[in-house]
């Protein structure tokens, strides 16, 4: 007879063949249940059951909330208008990756991003792009993007933010600003540079760079995939 540990080294190594094969995020699911089951009192059954009970729950609950936010904002923005259904090479991404958010503020984004997606009146040509940046976006990064695309792209574009009082406030750099103010500002924490190099990753910002190509977390760029994934994201706002 198996003892408990053997289940548990043949559960582990279901869930790692199994999370190499393609669509098998079920069968990933039933092998992570037995293996808690080995860790868990009750029977594997119960385990598996309870374990796909509450992904099927939470994921309904956010689709739930992304529908009743996105209802929401249409009202608030006053739109009449019939939505515009989307591709369903658009929406079943987008509609995944709302399912699985835990963080509110940024279901909010979803909810934006899904009304401006289909509305004729605040129509946002939806990328998948967008899709992807918001799927991996932490709200410390949300925080970034906030402060530096409060400022007029025009005015920063080129001169760049001085990177130091991120996420708090955003400061546009004035032309002709000595390398030494940069100094004084000082550079962020690392929590932030971890932030801004992900965004820097995702497109979203441009991080200024050393003499010697190293990255400098004293000032940052904003982009043009940056500014149109914050406009997408943002809840619409009501016509004067």
């Amino acid at each position: 007879m198996a003892t408990e540990l053997d289940v548990a080294a043949e559960a582990a190594k279901a869930v790692q063949e199994v999370a190499k094969a393609a669509g098998g995020t079920v069968e990933a699911g039933r092998a992570v249940g037995r293996y808690l089951g080995t860790m868990l009192a009750g029977s594997v059954e119960q385990i598996v059951g309870i374990w796909e009970d509450k992904l099927k729950y939470r994921r309904w609950e956010s689709q739930v909330k992304l529908l009743q936010k996105a209802e929401q904002m249409r009202v608030d923005a006053g739109m009449h208008g019939k939505p515009i259904p989307l591709p369903l090479k658009l929406a079943v991404p987008l509609l995944e990756g709302a399912s699985i958010e835990d963080e509110d503020s940024l279901l909010d984004r979803w909810a934006a991003l899904l009304v401006n997606s289909t509305s004729s009146e605040n129509k946002v040509d939806l990328q998948t792009v967008y899709i992807d940046i918001l799927s991996g976006l932490s709200p410390l990064e949300a925080k970034i993007l906030d402060a530096v695309y409060s400022l007029p792209f025009e005015a920063t574009q080129h001169g760049g933010i001085f990177a130091g009082p991120l996420p708090g406030r955003a400061i546009a750099i004035p032309e002709k600003t000595e390398s030494s103010t940069y100094d004084e500002m000082g550079d962020p924490d690392t929590p932030v540079k971890i932030a801004l190099s992900s965004l820097s990753r995702s497109g979203c910002l441009r991080l200024g760079m050393t003499w010697g190509g190293g990255e400098s977390f004293s000032r940052v760029n904003p982009t043009v995939l940056g500014r149109a994934f914050v406009e997408a994201c943002r809840s619409p706002t009501r016509a004067n």
